[in-house]
Formats: C-alpha cells, structure tokens, sequence
C-alpha cells in the first residue's frame, strides 16, 4: 500500500514540475488553453445577448404551454368504478392435472 502512495506522490510531482517547467519556457502553451476553458465555462454560465435572442422566445411559448397542460391536469375525473368479480366455472377442490 505504501509503494502506492510513494507512485503517487512521484507522479503529481513529475506533473507539477512539468506544468511549472512549461511556464517558464512557453507560457502561452498553458494560459491559451486555460483563457480558451475559462471562456467557455464563462459562456455555459452566462451566455452572450446575441446567442441568448432565440431561447427567449422560446421560454415564452413554454410557459404558456405548461400553464394549458396544467389547466387539462386541473379537471375534475370522471367517476370510478369499482372492480367486478366474475365467478369462475372451476371447483376449489379439484387438483391440477399435471400434478
């Protein structure tokens, strides 16, 4: 167990020390993704205005029909009715054939 966690420890130094490495030498290979990610995350948030225009529409006329299904759901049911039992023609006493 404990070769496991020395692995592990070896590796996440070897990744800092490459990332660290890696800014030094060519900074833009590591803040061009991570401007490239941040924006992207920034935009599933908060999408921009003119992206935004068709979805508002949209909501509008989901709105109105949820409220119509909701006003369907809202009726009164019909009547129920209860359950009929129909005797059947077999005697309780009578053994099945495949026995």
């Amino acid at each position: 167990m404990k070769s496991r966690n020395i692995i592990s420890y070896i590796v996440l130094l070897l990744i800092v020390l490459g990332v660290v490495v890696t800014l030094i030498e060519h900074p833009l290979l590591i803040i061009i993704p991570l401007v490239l990610f941040g924006l992207i995350v920034y935009w599933i948030k908060k999408p921009p205005a003119f992206l935004n225009k068709g979805r508002q529409a949209d909501n509008g006329y989901y709105r109105a029909a949820s409220k119509q299904s909701k006003a369907k759901k809202e009726r009164p049911r019909s009547k129920t009715v209860p359950f009929k039992v129909i005797e059947g023609g077999r005697d309780d006493n009578d053994t099945p054939r495949y026995h």
